[in-house]
């Protein structure tokens, strides 16, 4: 509700306040909507417990795709800066950005966090421990594949959810978050080819030409 109200309030300081409002109604106004139908008419548990596996397997499959395009399976990796995902003045290294279905990097940034925010809670309360490591697999690969789309916005807000997570849930997730902050380039060196690594530092290191 506090995101609704702010992001409509940013609608009267923008340049062209009609197709703000246009963008509003069919972005954040149309995600209320959608909360408020999913939270009313899957009451039932059972009815949850189906909608989160349809969740999942969808998930599976945008991400699998993901990796199909950043590895350049039919050459869809190239041409990104035509469409404007990379810098090739800025960045001459960074070649590619992981986008999968979505056709933007920024946008499967937050379709990755949608997912990360959901999962992450029933891998901390699960009990079962062949479950337990299956979503927390899962989690490990969503945030490759987040540090793969290159958005830095898209890390920023992980941080808030892994605060989040670590005030409502288990505090263990912080020490996590800085485990994993210090190690992630390592797991990456080690699962992607040594130039995909190098387009890593590029990036983060704002290194021109």
């Amino acid at each position: 509700g506090c995101f609704l109200i702010c992001s409509f309030l940013s609608v009267f300081d923008a340049p062209d306040k009609f197709f703000s409002i246009f963008n509003w109604c069919f972005l954040p106004l149309a995600y209320a909507f959608l909360y408020v139908l999913v939270s009313t008419y899957l009451a039932e548990k059972k009815e949850k417990k189906k909608a989160l596996f349809v969740f999942f397997a969808s998930a599976v499959c945008v991400v699998i795709w993901g990796f199909i395009q950043y590895a350049d399976a039919g050459c869809m990796a190239r041409g990104l800066d035509a469409g404007g995902w990379v810098d090739p003045e800025r960045f001459p290294l960074l070649k590619r950005r992981m986008f999968s279905t979505l056709g933007n990097p920024n946008l499967f940034g937050a379709y990755l966090l949608m997912l990360i925010s959901v999962f992450a809670p029933f891998a901390l309360g699960e009990r079962n421990n062949k479950r337990k490591i299956l979503l927390a697999g899962f989690l490990f690969i969503l945030s490759v594949c987040l540090a793969l789309t290159y958005s830095r916005g898209a890390w920023i807000s992980l941080a808030g959810i892994v605060l989040g997570l670590a005030v409502f849930y288990d505090k263990r997730c912080l020490l996590f978050y800085f485990f994993t902050m210090d190690r992630w380039r390592s797991a990456l060196f080690l699962f992607f080819p040594a130039r995909i690594h190098r387009f890593h530092f590029a990036w983060l290191c704002g290194k021109v030409r």
